[in-house]
């Protein structure tokens, strides 16, 4: 579980608990039921497997071979 800051980049996700834009100004866990969503395309979820629904993402697996 990992909870956090989740963008959808070209079908990658992004992940941050804290999260800086160009203007400076930035989005941190702690604050994060004073945010309206998205901000600049970044939502909250409480789980990565959240953030991959909502997003519509289906990650390949990875082996270890």
């Amino acid at each position: 579980m990992e909870n956090g800051f989740y963008a959808n980049q070209e079908g990658q996700l992004q992940f941050g608990q804290v999260v800086s834009f160009a203007d400076g100004s930035m989005i941190v866990v702690e604050l994060k039921d004073t945010y309206t969503y998205p901000v600049e395309g970044w939502y909250y979820f409480d789980t990565r497997q959240e953030a991959l629904t909502f997003f519509n993402i289906v990650e390949e697996e990875q082996s270890n071979g």
